[in-house]
């Protein structure tokens, strides 16, 4: 099986770079697409630490950018219900204000002036955000996620404001059956279970969440054995 998986991966990095390379891969040796599978995709390395933070550093050495991401080991299925949606919710809160920015313009200001972008996606069991930038601006891309994801202000005053936002969202995702069929079908198929509810919650348990909450969830999972970072970057 795991032959036949890697087989079938040469075969897709081959469709997928035969068109803009240039290069005849009926007549290259497969060696040199299996070296450079291999070399982008295999030679990472997990480094475990006394707290329990594991970071994941993948090579790219064909990129003059880096991309740090930290995923957290919680989502939606981790939640209860009077407070669902609380994963993706403070997927949103983290990026209103932290310690050394207290506002979301100073946040995006820093990011934006070393050319960088970022965001962030909650799922069923993890959540995760992440800036790139060139990768001589490692450090600064460090500085703000750190702070971010670790230091969030969550004012009650910016708590209140995204409420009608995540709502809305919820909302739009409804009137667009081909984006809510997913959550239909998850909802049918796990009925009564956290893996069928909306991974955006609903608007009433939205509009129930409180400062409180977010400590109290953040508390149960945003500690270092739940936390990975994963860094991408030529070297």
């Amino acid at each position: 099986m795991v032959c036949l998986c890697h087989k079938f991966i040469i075969r897709q990095f081959k469709k997928a770079t035969q068109s803009f390379a240039g290069m005849n891969w009926t007549e290259a040796p497969r060696q040199n697409a299996e070296r450079m599978l291999y070399t982008t995709f295999m030679n990472f390395k997990l480094h475990n630490f006394p707290s329990g933070l594991r970071v994941l550093t993948v090579p790219m050495p064909s990129l003059e950018s880096v991309t740090l991401t930290v995923w957290v080991k919680t989502g939606s299925r981790n939640e209860e219900k009077k407070v669902g949606g609380i994963s993706h919710f403070l997927e949103h809160m983290v990026f209103k204000g932290s310690e050394k920015r207290p506002t979301s313009r100073e946040i995006f200001q820093t990011v934006d002036s070393i050319g960088g972008e970022f965001n962030a996606g909650t799922e069923k069991d993890w959540t995760n955000f992440y800036i790139k930038a060139g990768k001589n601006n490692l450090e600064t891309a460090f500085d703000v996620l750190s702070d971010m994801v670790l230091r969030p202000l969550l004012r009650e005053e910016e708590i209140e404001r995204e409420k009608g936002t995540i709502v809305q969202e919820i909302k739009m995702y409804e009137d667009t059956p081909t984006m809510n069929i997913g959550n239909v079908y998850e909802e049918l198929s796990f009925a009564g279970n956290p893996l069928g509810w909306d991974t955006a919650g609903t608007e009433k348990s939205v509009r129930g969440i409180k400062k409180g909450d977010f400590v109290r969830y953040r508390k149960m999972h945003y500690y270092p054995k739940k936390i990975k970072c994963e860094l991408r970057i030529k070297y």
